[in-house]
């Protein structure tokens, strides 16, 4: 799993990480632990919050879609980096 996280996290040396590839794991990776937190808040909260999950929904949905096009780009990158010494 470390290795993996690694190639994914890492440009082609799999030594220097890349600053855009670093941001876009966050980012993503932040969207579920978000909406089942403030799920949560609003079903446990004795106030009158609400959490509305559609809002919500469609904007991870455009910030994914995002980070899909930065991907494709990084992909696209990716293939004219040379490889650094191993």
């Amino acid at each position: 799993m470390k290795k993996l996280i690694q190639d994914c996290l890492t440009e082609n040396d799999g030594k220097s990480y890349d600053i855009t590839r670093v941001i876009v794991a966050l980012v993503g990776g932040s969207g579920f632990p978000t909406f089942l937190g403030c799920t949560i808040y609003s079903v446990i909260s004795s106030t009158d919050h609400h959490f509305d999950m559609q809002s919500f929904g469609i904007a991870m949905g455009a910030i994914l879609a995002g980070l899909c096009t930065a991907a494709i780009g990084i992909g696209q990158k990716q293939k004219t980096d040379t490889p650094g010494p191993q």
